[in-house]
């Protein structure tokens, strides 16, 4: 990953566990060497009905895999429904002070295109909650909505939360709402 301040950090660990500035953004993000999709995987993205992206950490886990070969033009060529699930919380070292927006927006430059949907999440976890994780600079995700409208995405604002203990995704009520685009 390349930091706006030019440096170049290696590693998912490294990028996940900030031993730089975590302050900085990054603005570039690469594989080395190259990474060339399988077969299999383009197959399967041209065939989808829905394809679904996230959540997971931004760069490690989303767009590290947009930046394989082959992965982002096998999406766009795709005729299926494309949906970006936009993460609740934020990722000290990789998203601080992301808003819903800037997620999508790294999203859809590392794909070189646009998803139809955006499903972002409605509902406030507890306060408890948010201050367990602001003491890790783990903050919720702002859905800046005018930002969003711009964008020319479909947002599918949701009760996405599974409570008590950690504030994640609870998957029944995602599916619901993929469930819900599918039929669409």
């Amino acid at each position: 990953a390349r930091l706006e301040n030019g440096k170049t950090i290696v590693g998912e660990s490294n990028i996940d566990i900030p031993k730089h500035n975590p302050k900085l953004h990054i603005t570039k993000l690469f594989l080395k060497p190259t990474a060339h999709a399988y077969r299999g995987a383009i197959a399967a993205l041209r065939d989808a009905d829905l394809i679904v992206i996230g959540p997971g950490d931004l760069y490690t886990s989303i767009n590290a895999n947009l930046v394989v070969r082959g992965i982002p033009e096998a999406i766009r060529k795709s005729s299926a429904k494309k949906v970006y699930i936009c993460n609740l919380m934020t990722k000290h070292g990789e998203t601080d002070g992301y808003t819903a927006s800037q997620h999508l927006a790294e999203v859809q430059k590392y794909l070189h295109g646009k998803v139809d949907y955006l499903v972002v999440n409605s509902k406030q976890p507890t306060s408890r909650l948010r201050k367990r994780y602001e003491r890790e600079n783990s903050f919720l995700v702002k859905n800046d909505f005018p930002a969003l409208e711009e964008m020319g995405v479909q947002v599918i604002p949701a009760d996405l939360l599974r409570e008590p203990i950690l504030v994640r995704h609870d998957p029944d009520k995602l599916a619901k709402v993929l469930m819900g685009i599918v039929k669409r």
